[in-house]
């Protein structure tokens, strides 16, 4: 009798999850999440018109990642790193956010760079200024192992099945912890480049381990729904692909992919490195980057 009494709150409770989770969760997040990204800028060189804007990937903190490469992109314009909402992603307003601070801010020009998801807001980006009567002039944009559909992804089907799932406040206190624990291993210390700096490591390695699965499913989401590309969409627009060695998340085809779109681009191999890995190998990813700032003719400062 005594463990009776105990089933049936019990069962009630599972119950009541089972249809919380699917139906309401994600409305709840909508409405007590905000969308508004947080947008930074860092001026190397003042009274520049050209902005370098950073739009980071999954599950990652955009403000980590481009900390060790700041010196280095200030070759291009004054950086501007879009910092995405952790607990509701909105491609969209993440988008407008960010045109909107650009233009008063008042640059002219953009070079565009984006990493993994980034590549697919970089794009919105350049949709976004078209619609607007193109105040802003594109003078290039980069891809950090960027895919341009999801089918890309290494783990398509994975990313397809989780973006179904629309999580909520009740799915990041009860799963966050646990599915990280067992979801993200960061690489062994010792098996990192040169130059790493330990704080900013840390950073991103915490960003990653605590990423509210609201955010993530998000993220994939949006992926996942994303506009189809038409071959020539962005012709004109200079385009350097920059892809990791030892990226295994994200398939060498996205590489062709991006070429027809942009009906052209220059490849530039990153040795060593995983999948955008700014932070773990710093001096391999700002040599590609000054080898991406001379193909485009930009002349890196310091």
């Amino acid at each position: 009798m005594k463990i009776a009494r105990f089933r049936r709150p019990i069962a009630y409770g599972v119950a009541a999850l089972a249809i919380w989770l699917p139906l309401l969760d994600g409305l709840v997040a909508n409405v007590t999440y905000s969308s508004r990204p947080e947008i930074l800028r860092n001026s190397g060189v003042t009274k520049r018109d050209t902005a370098f804007v950073f739009f980071t990937g999954t599950q990652s903190s955009g403000r980590a990642l481009s900390a060790p490469m700041l010196s280095t992109w200030y070759a291009a314009g004054d950086v501007v790193t879009v910092e995405y909402p952790r607990n509701h992603f909105d491609g969209p307003a993440i988008i407008a956010d960010t045109f909107a601070q650009l233009r008063a801010w008042g640059y002219r020009k953009v070079i565009i760079s984006g990493a993994s998801l980034g590549g697919m807001m970089a794009t919105d980006l350049i949709d976004y200024n078209r619609e607007k009567g193109n105040p802003l002039q594109v003078t290039a944009v980069l891809m950090e192992d960027a895919p341009a559909s999801s089918s890309d992804l290494v783990q398509s089907g994975g990313a397809q099945f989780m973006s179904y799932w629309h999580a909520g406040p009740v799915a990041n206190l009860l799963f966050t912890k646990v599915f990280w624990a067992v979801g993200f291993k960061p690489p062994a210390r010792d098996k990192l480049g040169e130059g790493v700096n330990d704080a900013q490591l840390n950073k991103q390695y915490s960003a990653s381990n605590s990423y509210p699965l609201s955010g993530w499913t998000g993220e994939l989401r949006y992926m996942v729904k994303h506009p189809s590309y038409k071959a020539g969409q962005y012709a004109g627009i200079p385009l350097i692909i920059m892809r990791s060695e030892k990226d295994v998340v994200v398939k060498t085809d996205a590489d062709c992919t991006w070429e027809s779109i942009f009906q052209g681009g220059q490849v530039i191999k990153v040795p060593t490195s995983t999948h955008i890995g700014f932070v773990e190998y710093p001096e391999v990813w700002r040599t590609a980057f000054v080898q991406a700032f001379q193909a485009l003719g930009t002349t890196p400062v310091g």
